[in-house]
């Protein structure tokens, strides 16, 4: 079983309706539709790069046509019955498909810290992370990371 888990609201959602198509050791890709409706978008695929420290998804409109790409900077748990909880570390980029860049939710990283809901550590995890994944876009190497999402 998967899990999102939110600071920002605090929540825990069990990932029912994902569909799992690959997963080993640092990668997992899944299919899935939006849990509540809406008119943006409707389904897409989401490859969670374990080791990197963050999720990459296709979102796609109803027709099946590309939205953009969302980018959710993560920390992964794992549980001992094998069960793995990705934890929304607050910060997100949206890759458009003009290829411009968008970060998001800065702002609520901070208030999560200062409200002790996330640790030091996890916000220097989290920045890393956005880091790594500017770079990979600058560098021309975001095409890689997608064509998991082919």
């Amino acid at each position: 079983m998967i899990y999102r888990k939110r600071y920002i609201p605090d929540e825990n959602i069990p990932l029912i309706n994902d569909e799992i198509l690959h997963q080993d050791q640092n990668l997992l890709i899944t299919r899935w539709k939006c849990l509540k409706p809406r008119d943006d978008f409707a389904s897409g695929l989401s490859a969670y790069y374990i080791n990197r420290n963050f999720k990459i998804s296709k979102f796609l409109k109803t027709d099946g046509s590309l939205h953009y790409y969302y980018c959710d900077i993560i920390k992964t748990i794992s549980a001992d019955n094998g069960d793995l909880v990705f934890c929304d570390l607050l910060i997100d980029l949206i890759v458009h498909t003009d290829e411009s860049v968008e970060v998001l939710d800065l702002p609520d990283l901070r208030k999560a810290y200062d409200g002790g809901l996330i640790s030091a550590d996890d916000v220097f995890m989290a920045i890393e992370a956005l880091d790594e994944l500017m770079r990979t876009i600058r560098d021309g190497e975001f095409k890689d990371l997608i064509a998991a999402l082919s």
